[in-house]
Order: structure tokens, then C-alpha cells, then sequence
């Protein structure tokens, strides 16, 4: 898969030997296969609706690690951190935003819908205001990191109250939303206010708006409709499923998650049952085929070093035929390199790679726009 150029916008990501056995029953699934997940969704997306892929950007599983913790050194904020994460995007003119979200050994899912609205004025009150204003919602959500990080300790002590008071069915196009999935059940409403604040602070940044934004102006949605895990290790695979199943048709599962109309069968719960194991089938897949091109591009430069090795020998090496020949030459080993030395860190995104990896340790790379699957 990986040797083909991708079609779409992401990066590849690689897995690796020890990642692959995460796959396997009762494994936690790490933060490396929930890239490979969700660049996988979206390559899939890029085929079937590339209109709707197009409008959809996935952060990856660190931003709202990063979002939540003050820098030791730099930035004075946890803002100025992940700012420049979307220097080359502008969030507002997306229809989605999904963001993975990593906490106590637990993956859960957020879904910002229709942010552009929010350069709308949507005034101070609305007949959809599915939470109670909070104190902090009163407020500048402009919180302290610290306070942030404090916020999530336990997320049912500081919950905005669903009243839900709503006569009729919701236009849920008509504004945008954070809707927060957890197969766990919880409905995380710290997460709400993290990613207003994170909102509040992108608009000042990039659109130049002052606002604060509360629960009045993008309400936070949660669901206990959805399917629930029944261990403790299957969250990241339940994670994948509903960004797969939202992405299916949104409109449809956004209207039931705000009207309060969705289910199991909406959700495709009967799924589930075979997600890790078909995970599993579609890496094995690509290691197949890693196999045959690491094998493809080994007899490709031994033929090329003999060829060399017998124009050295006959003299036939010189003049512009052979000058075309070592540039070829010289390309094919460096695409070879690069893709024998890919690696995945574990940490910090922007951080350096641990180290090389060698072709036997590397046995899958997903090449987004190129799944067959």
C-alpha cells in the first residue's frame, strides 16, 4: 500500500510489529492504531464522498493531551501550543472536526459541527440551549491551563444539566455543535468547555472575533443510545466505529443525537462484533503487500548495482547515458530509504522520531486515498 503516491491531503502513518499485536483480543489499542484508524476512515471517505472528505479534519490523538498541559518552557498558554496545528487549515470552513480524545487510559470521541456558524451572532439566547449555563459558562472561558487540566478529573462534578426542554424537533444545520461519544456512557461536559475555550481563542487568532463562547451559542450533545462497551480494552476500537458511522451519514446521525431519536441499529451496533478482527485482516493485508514490494525494490537495486558494476567495468559509464543512469539510480535508493526508515514516536507529534525502524520491524504504512478495503 505505502510504495503507491496517496491521493489525499494526509501523511502516512506507519505501524509497526508491536503496534499490529494491539489488534489482537483484550488489547488496548494505542495511539498509533487510532491514527491508522482514522487516516483509514477518511481514505475511505476520500473515495466514496470526497465532497464530504473535504470538509472533515480529523486532529490527531495528541492535540487535546497538548491542549490540556502548560508548557515547561515557550508559550505562556496551552493555546499557544497547538496553535500553528492549523496554520495551513481553516477549521471554520469545515463541516466536521473530529477529535480522538485520550484520558485515563480510556479513548473517547468529540465531534465539533458546523464551527463556520460561529462567525455567525447567534445572540444571547436560542430555543436548543440543551445545557444550563454554569458559572464558568458565565464567564471568559479564557481558562488556565491548570484549570482545564483540573476539569477533567471528574466529569461529573462540574456537569452541564441537559434540560432539553425543546418543543418540536431541532434543524440541527442551523447551528453547530460539540457532541462528545464515550462507550463508557459519560457525557464529559469538561470537554465541552475545553473546546469552547479552544474555539474562543481560534476565532480571536485567525478570525480576529472576540467572543465568548458558552453552552447558549454552541451547545454540547452526548448520546447513551450508542453502543457500550462491554470490557475494558475495547474503547479505541468503539472510538473508530463511531467516527465510521458518522461519517456514513451525518446529517442523519447528528439530527438523531440532538432530537434524541438514535439507536442501536442507527449506530450499526452488530458491527462491533467483527471491527478488531477486521482491523487485524486489513494490516495482515498490507504486510502482504509491504512483503512483495520490499522485495520488488531489493531485486530492482541489485539489478541496477550489477548493471553499474558491469558499465564500471566495460567503461561504458560515462557520457550522458550513464549521468541519466546514476541520477536514476540514485532516486530509486532514496525513495527505498525513506520508506525503510519511516517511524511512528508514541509522544509528542512534533517531536523527532525515536529512531529508525528497520523493513522487518515496519509492516504496514497506510497511504490515505489508496485503500482498497
Amino acid at each position: 500500500m505505502f510504495p503507491f503516491k496517496p491521493n489525499g491531503k494526509s501523511k502516512s502513518i506507519a505501524v509497526h510489529a508491536e503496534d499490529a499485536q494491539r489488534l489482537n483480543e483484550g488489547q488496548f489499542l494505542n495511539d498509533t492504531l487510532i491514527e491508522f484508524g482514522l487516516k483509514h476512515i477518511h481514505s475511505n471517505l476520500e473515495v466514496r464522498n470526497r465532497a464530504l472528505a473535504d470538509q472533515v479534519f480529523i486532529f490527531n490523538s495528541f492535540f487535546f493531551q497538548r491542549l490540556l498541559t502548560k508548557p515547561v518552557k515557550g508559550p505562556a498558554n496551552s493555546y499557544d501550543s497547538v496553535k500553528n496545528w492549523t496554520s495551513k487549515v481553516d477549521i471554520f470552513s469545515m463541516k466536521y472536526i473530529i477529535v480522538p480524545i485520550h484520558e485515563k487510559l480510556h479513548w473517547h470521541l468529540a465531534i465539533i459541527a458546523n464551527p463556520g456558524l460561529l462567525l455567525k451572532d447567534f445572540g444571547g439566547s436560542s430555543s436548543d440551549d440543551s445545557e444550563s449555563s454554569s458559572p464558568e459558562d458565565k464567564s471568559s472561558s479564557h481558562l488556565e491551563p491548570e484549570s482545564l487540566s483540573n476539569s477533567v478529573i471528574d466529569v461529573d462534578t462540574d456537569m452541564d444539566v441537559d434540560v432539553n426542554k425543546v418543543k418540536g424537533r431541532v434543524d440541527p444545520e442551523e447551528r453547530p455543535y460539540i457532541v462528545c461519544l464515550d462507550s463508557l456512557g459519560k457525557s464529559h461536559p469538561s470537554v465541552f468547555k475545553v473546546l469552547r475555550s479552544y474555539l474562543e481563542q481560534e476565532l480571536l487568532a485567525k478570525k480576529n472575533i472576540n467572543r465568548t463562547l458558552t453552552a447558549k451559542h454552541i451547545p454540547g450533545k452526548h448520546t447513551s443510545n450508542s453502543p457500550m462497551q462491554q470490557n475494558m480494552c475495547d474503547c479505541g476500537v468503539f472510538l473508530l466505529h463511531y467516527v465510521e458511522v458518522f461519517l456514513r451519514h451525518p446529517v442523519q446521525v447528528l439530527d438523531a443525537i440532538v432530537n434524541r431519536t438514535d439507536d442501536l441499529p442507527l449506530w450499526a451496533a452488530t458491527e462491533l462484533e467483527t471491527k478488531r478482527e477486521r482491523y487485524k485482516d486489513y494490516v495482515d493485508s498490507l504486510t502482504e503487500k509491504y512483503k512483495v514490494f520490499q522485495f520488488s525494490q531489493e531485486t530492482i537495486n541489485h539489478l541496477k548495482e550489477k548493471r553499474k558494476s558491469i558499465d564500471d567495468a566495460t567503461g561504458s559509464g560515462g557520457g550522458g547515458g550513464g549521468g541519466s543512469g546514476s541520477g536514476s539510480d540514485k532516486g530509486g535508493e532514496e525513495q527505498n530509504d525513506k520508506v525503510a526508515t519511516t517511524t511512528t514516536t508514541s509522544g509528542d507529534p512534533k517531536s523527532p522520531a525515536s529512531g529508525s525502524s528497520s523493513s522487518s520491524d515496519l509492516v504496514a504504512e497506510l497511504s490515505v486515498g489508496v485503500s482498497n478495503n
